[in-house]
């Protein structure tokens, strides 16, 4: 194989056949073999043509939310996922990334030059009736730019509908003592392994924004009211929406702490939040030291919803000497549910270089997921922070796990719209 050939461009990009059980991918550089290509999805095949230069991942099932490639060239991804399912929906291609340079966005399209705003600095201001809804009616546009969730599995609005009669109340009252009896049995349990322990329930973003919608938000589900009515003076409980709503009185107002296009809280929303959450155990100060004056952009995780593709908008992120240094080396990384879409998903960090030498392990969702590249996450601020961090994308707590890693400190962290569903654990 010349020289010429080994050097020479190709873009990757990624087709997802008509029964969505087959992705073929094209462009590889030389040298893939299917050890170099992961899948999240369950009992992947996947074959490689290395002189085409391709290389096809097929499930039984049909393809799940990502396919993931690594090997030699994991450097020049950054860890960029290959959209496929819902995220092509209605696209027969998605241009990944050029191998040569820097990414470009995680869609493409076929109109290309239609959509060069993903990759350059000008933006522009849409008018958009407020109430619109996504064609699955889950993503609602409310006032002043922001995209709120509104229906879907958890059936949110149905959740600030306010009990109307006594066997509601008496429901939502049983309920929300169900989940102050789990959370004090986690404190015990947790204590008494060892470690401290620290609960936050983070509200939703329609309950702490003026959404302009009738019946969404504005105010918090009648069970986030119940259940900190039980466990709000807790020494161990941190109420994310009060954290929210007391770091807005000397700022410019509760807005900046939400992206407009995404569901979870901005990068100076997730500083807050993480904050609260040390402070409870150990020095917070080294947080204090954040700065907040530098601009990137953001793929919300509902503008996909409303708009059939992810829109880029520019959000400021944080900075600190010690959030910048790339220390953190991501030791481990998995699933313990190979079935599920996220849930499941492990994730270590070691930082000899981290201002609160802990061990932190953390059960959560996607407000802490992704790796630290992801300046809204909160794994980039507590994997740079802590000494040794343990993400765990569950629902529930594992004890075992607990005993066995021997933490300083176990957070449970949970969102609003979860709480009708009461963890096992």
């Amino acid at each position: 194989m010349s020289e010429e050939r080994r050097s020479s461009p190709r873009p990757l990009l990624a087709d997802l056949s008509a029964d969505r059980k087959t992705l073929t991918v094209t462009g590889l550089p030389d040298g893939v073999v299917a050890s170099d290509i992961r899948s999240l999805g369950k009992d992947p095949i996947i074959e490689v043509d290395d002189a085409a230069h391709t290389a096809t991942i097929t499930l039984k099932q049909g393809l799940g939310p990502w396919a993931l490639l690594g090997g030699p060239f994991q450097a020049n991804l950054r860890g960029q996922r290959l959209p496929v399912g819902d995220e092509l929906r209605d696209r027969e291609r998605a241009r990944v990334l050029s191998l040569q340079g820097p990414p470009v966005p995680v869609v493409g399209f076929q109109n290309e030059r239609a959509n060069a705003a993903h990759t350059g600095d000008a933006f522009s201001a849409l008018t958009v009736p407020v109430g619109s809804r996504s064609a699955d009616d889950v993503v609602v546009v409310g006032q002043g730019g922001h995209l709120f969730v509104a229906r879907g599995s958890n059936a949110l609005e149905q959740q600030y509908v306010p009990p109307a009669t006594r066997a509601e109340s008496a429901k939502l009252r049983e309920r929300a003592a169900r989940w102050a009896s789990l959370m004090r049995a986690r404190h015990d349990a947790v204590r008494s392994l060892g470690s401290q322990f620290v609960q936050m329930v983070q509200p939703e973003k329609s309950s702490m924004l003026d959404t302009g919608l009738v019946g969404l938000g504005g105010r918090p589900t009648p069970l986030l009211v119940e259940l900190e009515k039980r466990v709000a003076s807790k020494r161990w409980y941190v109420s994310g929406r009060e954290v929210i709503d007391r770091g807005t009185r000397t700022r410019l107002g509760v807005e900046e702490n939400w992206i407009p296009f995404d569901s979870h809280p901005s990068p100076l929303g997730m500083w807050r939040l993480a904050r609260a959450l040390v402070e409870r155990f150990a020095d917070a100060s080294p947080l204090d030291s954040v700065q907040f004056t530098t601009t990137t952009t953001h793929a919300g995780d509902l503008s996909g919803k409303i708009f059939g593709h992810w829109i880029r908008q520019p959000i400021v992120t944080s900075t600190a000497p010690w959030l910048d240094n790339g220390a953190p080396r991501l030791i481990e990384s998995g699933t313990t549910r190979p079935a599920h879409k996220f849930v499941g998903t492990k994730m270590v960090w070691r930082n000899p270089q981290a201002p609160v030498p802990l061990k932190v392990v953390l059960f959560g969702a996607s407000t802490f997921s992704s790796t630290p590249r992801i300046h809204r996450t909160g794994n980039r601020l507590f994997s740079h922070l802590f000494g040794e961090y343990h993400f765990r994308w569950e629902p529930d707590i594992d004890l075992d796990y607990v005993e066995a890693v021997k933490p300083d400190v176990v957070i449970c962290h949970t969102v609003e719209r979860f709480l009708p569903r009461l963890p096992e654990r």
